[in-house]
């Protein structure tokens, strides 16, 4: 009996499941989708640089050519969900639907070394290499690991920051300002690229590799993971809020990089056990799991309410049972 009250209560658990998923992308198509340039729109973060384009009414400039005002980068984090919807459920009703999507993703979309951009906000062109690499692995097709490999590395070339470490969040930039998402969305994408290209080109592959193991190390030495265990927003060198730093080792100029007492936003937290996992996977060092259980349960100790629930309100206390933000 015991056993059939688990099974029932797994099949309800997972029925409720689905029927969520499926509410969410019935409304995400009737209130944000475009059908013809498949994109969505978002709410007050559609205009091209704020250029009189109201919220809800985003059009792309032309039928056949990158829509350079209406793609933003959460659309490639929506199609990494599908993705992953879909390798979890093979028979779901939206795999056409995403396939669909990525393919015209990879025609419109302008974050693309094809569309040979001058500048860029490193991060936004990272989540799209990150959404390249999950199609890959879920298609198979060539082409998705040849965009997310020559993508990365336009974005690598234009943010390592050589001489001093890391990588920046925007090129070209005077202040060079350094995060942990754009850190860790190249340690992620480095250390997939790497797995990918393992068999078939293992030079490029142990490049990649080195890349990612770097960069997670510098991520570390600039205490970008706190105290209190969670990962920080971002570095700074001076008290005054220059943000251009390195690294405190020798024979390298400028002030060292310290956490700069940022918020640690639950994406953050998030990118980190995708990173840590990714590159356990692709190294076997159990460090990488121990830093991930570190962040998971200071995650656990002060970014949920009473419920369990993720709160994205930082700092967070627990005060009497209750999460109180100040």
């Amino acid at each position: 009996m015991v056993r059939l009250c688990l099974l029932v209560g797994v099949a309800a658990a997972a029925a409720t499941s689905r029927a969520r998923v499926d509410a969410a992308w019935g409304g995400l198509s009737a209130y944000f989708a475009d059908p013809t340039a498949h994109f969505w729109k978002s709410c007050g973060q559609n205009g091209g640089n704020g250029a009189g384009v109201d919220r809800f009414n985003c059009a792309c400039e032309a039928a056949d050519s990158f829509c350079v005002n209406c793609y933003r980068w959460w659309m490639a984090v929506t199609v990494q969900s599908l993705v992953g919807l879909n390798q979890a459920v093979p028979d779901h009703p939206t795999r056409n639907a995403t396939l669909d999507l990525a393919a015209f993703f990879y025609d419109r979309s302008p974050f693309t070394a094809r569309a040979s951009p001058s500048w860029a906000y490193i991060d936004d062109y990272l989540w799209y290499v990150l959404m390249w690499l999950d199609l890959h692995a879920w298609t198979g097709e060539a082409r998705y690991l040849a965009e997310a490999t020559a993508t990365f590395e336009l974005m690598a070339d234009w943010g390592t920051d050589e001489s001093c470490g890391g990588i920046v969040w925007l090129y070209p930039d005077d202040d060079y300002r350094k995060n942990a998402i754009t850190a860790l969305e190249a340690i992620q994408a480095a250390a997939k690229l790497a797995a990918a290209e393992a068999y078939t080109r293992p030079s490029r592959a142990a490049k990649h590799r080195a890349y990612a193991v770097r960069l997670w190390s510098w991520l570390l030495d600039v205490g970008l993971i706190g105290a209190d265990g969670l990962v920080h927003d971002n570095v700074t060198g001076t008290a005054d809020g220059a943000f251009h730093c390195c690294n405190a080792t020798a024979g390298r100029a400028g002030p060292a990089c310290v956490e700069r007492g940022t918020a640690t936003w639950t994406y953050n937290q998030g990118m980190l056990l995708g990173a840590a996992a990714d590159l356990h996977a692709l190294t076997r060092d159990a460090h990488y799991l121990r830093v991930g259980v570190g962040v998971l349960d200071a995650v656990v100790r002060s970014m949920v309410d009473v419920d369990g629930v993720l709160a994205e309100v930082v700092p967070l206390t627990v005060r009497g049972g209750r999460c109180d933000a100040h």
